[in-house]
């Protein structure tokens, strides 16, 4: 398996490098970091900018899916146990379509009214970027970010080109310092975006995959077990 990761600053490399490496002993692992030293067994790029971009994730993952001609695997470093990395780790998952991007979580947020769904006010956000693009269409479900595999198909290389082209575009609507009101809370009692905004731009980037791929008609599928494999 081809995984890809973004591991920046040294703390957090410290916390998630030795579970990474150990990942690398059995797959392919990309990371995109600033501190390659704590990645012996990762095949590394420098993440060069002093601010820090969730956007970076998706402009890395495309790119290495393009380079190796493969499907490849984002995972948050993070979300190592989280329950659908497992699934894969492990072999435990339904087998994936060629042509299917997978995720954990899908929200389906075209189930409901835009009066509803911009109750969430980073939601109001995507439907501003959906009109900035010019798509014929003003939502879109929602790919989750922590966890995404991107398949190799005659699709991949436009996709990356749309990401590349609206990254600007995503940092300057999910700002680095923005204080976000609404719902949905966190643990804070705020916004749960605030958590994101405390610490980079680009966040929301599953919204600008979510644009693409409903753009491009790209198959898109949650990670689910294989109950066959756990009986």
């Amino acid at each position: 398996m081809i995984l890809s990761t973004v591991c920046i600053g040294e703390d957090w490399c410290k916390e998630y490098s030795g579970n990474i490496n150990q990942l690398a002993s059995e797959h392919r692992v990309y990371v995109l970091t600033d501190y390659p030293q704590y990645f012996k067994k990762c095949i590394t790029s420098i993440y060069h900018r002093v601010d820090f971009s969730y956007f970076e994730k998706l402009t890395s993952l495309l790119k290495i899916c393009i380079n190796n001609k493969q499907r490849v695997t984002h995972f948050d470093a993070n979300k190592l146990n989280h329950e659908s990395f497992q699934l894969l780790i492990n072999k435990d998952n339904q087998p994936f379509k060629s042509d299917t991007i997978y995720c954990a979580e899908i929200f389906f947020n075209e189930a409901y009214p835009l009066s509803v769904a911009h109750r969430n006010p980073t939601l109001a956000t995507l439907t501003e970027g959906i009109k900035e693009i010019g798509c014929d269409f003003d939502k879109c479900n929602y790919i989750d970010e922590k966890i995404i595999s991107i398949p190799y198909i005659q699709e991949t290389p436009l996709l990356c080109k749309h990401i590349l082209s609206v990254q600007h575009l995503w940092e300057k609507l999910y700002p680095q310092g923005k204080i976000w009101h609404g719902e949905p809370h966190d643990n804070t009692g705020t916004h749960e975006s605030n958590k994101w905004s405390k610490q980079g731009c680009g966040y929301g980037e599953g919204g600008a995959l979510s644009v693409f791929v409903k753009k491009l008609n790209i198959n898109k599928e949650i990670i689910r077990p294989n109950y066959k494999s756990i009986i």
